[in-house]
């Protein structure tokens, strides 16, 4: 609903503009045209209103207004507005050079240049906020004052060129700062759409999770104690309880999108934290035949940190590569100081890659490459690291595996 009222938007203000144009086409024209007929004839004596060359442009051009008008008003009741300054210039522009060939090459008279309809196709390009509009506007003057120029070979067209070039900077720079300011209000309203969305999906994520955790907990305390009263049937319990523990997951997931708490920041090492992720997780990476290679370089280990939080941002990373290699392969893990002040924390998988127009969403609610992802893991995952004052970086091909680091900010034994 958002996009289709969007675009219902954007057609409306192209829609708006044109009219504008339309509006502004008709009364330029027609000033320009009472001003020359009956204001600038009688005050120049150079002018003849009787010549050949002047009947011949002024019903060219009269026409011309006639037609692009008519069109104009055609297309906009079709419903075809985007086209309509396109078919305006193009239309001039054919105009204007066959006429001033024509003219030039068969009549005997200085050559003058420069048209009130010309100023108004450079000016007015603005109100479209649209620069491949305005570069159409700009090189098809400026190509046919060229044209007519090398043709006639008449070096006076150099001054009209100069002129328009003038214009355009200033219509350019105009428009570049309209822009700016049309992209910086959309962004706010994208802002505030996605905070709401947040919101409400917040609200809604955290009645669920709270109606969810209070049946799982009961359910995972009859578990327990079914174990120990038949302890011979640990095989189903023991599967049971690893699914219980993925609901609990998404669970904890929910109630951080939903209501994020304080972080309890305390002096942690990065390496035993990812050993007892390893080996949470080692279970399921050998039932899918995958081997953990484990590096752990780090000189200075500690961090500031949410334990908790921090595990939960290695499980559903390292959960994520485990699921990428449906037939096995390395899974490779590696901890080292990115800096003096930072750690960096690798994780590499020779799994099924993501396509690199999906890397950028992988930070949106409910987006998920997988069949069967909640598109939670790994949002949560970069809100964490956000809050923990670090960042994650992602590296992908398709058929060739992934690359996660995530880099968090490490504490100097100097200074204790």
């Amino acid at each position: 609903m958002r996009a289709s009222s969007l675009s219902t938007t954007i057609e409306e203000q192209e829609k708006k503009a044109t009219q504008l144009f339309l509006y502004l086409f008709v009364g330029i024209t027609l000033v320009s045209g009472i001003f020359s007929l009956f204001v600038e004839r009688r005050i120049s004596s150079d002018i003849n209103p009787g010549t050949p060359e002047i009947i011949v442009d002024e019903w060219v051009y009269f026409f011309t207004e006639l037609l692009l008008l008519l069109i104009g008003f055609y297309l906009l009741k079709v419903n075809k507005s985007q086209y309509i300054k396109y078919v305006f210039l193009l239309v001039y522009l054919f105009v204007a050079l066959i006429t001033e060939l024509i003219i030039y090459s068969i009549f005997e008279m200085e050559y003058t240049s420069g048209s009130v309809m010309e100023i108004f196709f450079v000016l007015f390009t603005p109100i479209f906020l649209d620069r491949k509009y305005f570069w159409w506007v700009t090189l098809g003057l400026i190509t046919k004052y060229l044209i007519v120029g090398l043709t006639l070979s008449i070096p006076k067209v150099i001054h009209p060129v100069t002129i328009l070039v003038l214009i355009s900077i200033l219509t350019f720079i105009f428009l570049n700062r309209s822009l700016s300011y049309v992209k910086s209000i959309e962004k706010a309203y994208e802002q505030l759409a996605q905070n709401e969305k947040l919101a409400f999906m917040g609200q809604v994520a955290t009645s669920i999770a709270h109606e969810i955790r209070n049946p799982l907990t009961s359910i995972k305390g009859f578990l327990q104690l079914q174990e120990l009263q038949s302890p011979g049937d640990s095989k189903h319990s023991s599967i049971m309880m690893d699914e219980i523990e993925r609901i609990n997951l998404i669970v904890n997931d929910l109630l951080i999108l939903g209501k994020p708490s304080g972080l309890s920041l305390k002096r942690k090492s990065i390496e035993d934290i990812i050993k007892y992720v390893v080996r949470l997780t080692n279970n399921q990476a050998l039932a899918n035949d995958i081997t953990y290679n484990v590096e752990l370089n780090t000189q200075n280990p500690y961090l500031e940190c949410d334990e908790n939080r921090i595990k939960q941002v290695l499980i559903n990373i390292f959960r994520n590569a485990i699921d990428a290699m449906p037939n096995g392969g390395n899974l490779e893990i590696i901890a080292d100081n990115y800096s003096d002040d930072e750690i960096c924390i690798v994780c590499r998988d020779e799994g099924t890659g993501i396509p690199e127009e999906y890397i950028h969403r992988l930070q949106e609610p409910f987006f998920s490459t997988k069949e069967d992802g909640t598109g939670l893991g790994l949002m949560v995952s970069y809100r964490i690291v956000e809050e923990h004052k670090g960042r994650i970086e992602v590296e992908s091909s398709p058929d060739e595996g992934t690359t996660f680091k995530i880099f968090l900010p490490s504490t100097d034994l100097k200074m204790r």
